[in-house]
């Protein structure tokens, strides 16, 4: 599983560049071809792009700074979740975005096997879009700032090499942790 953590401050080339989600898919696959397995990427303000993969090579003309780090080996105990998702639930075949008010709801059942929650902060980061295949894609994006404590670290490393929810191609699930 990937360990490094891509933090890459985007050229107003870049910007503009990375607003078609679907562009940006391309764009991260084939800057991280070659990697273990699918990238997790996020982008929490629009000039800055996280990526979670083994290497990745964007075009020089977008990246105006770029630093890596690694991951933290422990995910036990009392830490700090980071995270971008797209919190949908299907009702009669279709995805439905679940409102503000319902985001604690959605943590406790995303998170009950693997961590209790005791607090977290959510940010509407507004909709992204793009085209795939003809057709107009529309993600709901949500920054998430939560304090847990693990109960099983197996799971927890899965979430954290997996990403957690829908939407991970587009931005959505990349689940960092860190020290409280």
């Amino acid at each position: 599983m990937p360990n490094t953590i891509h933090r890459i401050h985007l050229t107003r080339h870049g910007t503009r560049h990375m607003r078609d989600l679907q562009v940006a898919h391309a764009t991260i696959s084939a800057a991280t071809n070659g990697t273990t397995q699918r990238p997790l990427w996020a982008m929490p303000t629009r000039d800055l792009l996280i990526v979670q993969a083994d290497t990745c090579d964007l075009p020089p003309n977008l990246i105006r700074e770029h630093h890596t780090g690694t991951r933290p080996a422990n995910v036990e105990g009392r830490i700090r979740l980071a995270m971008v998702i797209n919190p949908v639930v299907d009702r009669d075949g279709k995805r439905t975005v679940i409102p503000m008010n319902d985001m604690a709801t959605w943590l406790h059942q995303r998170l009950s096997d693997t961590a209790d929650l005791h607090e977290f902060d959510v940010q509407d980061l507004g909709q992204r879009g793009g085209w795939r295949n003809g057709h107009r894609i529309t993600i709901a994006w949500r920054a998430v700032d939560a304090i847990v404590t693990v109960t099983n670290p197996q799971r927890m490393r899965h979430i954290l090499d997996n990403g957690l929810g829908r939407a991970r191609a587009y931005g959505c699930g990349l689940v960092l942790a860190g020290a409280t």
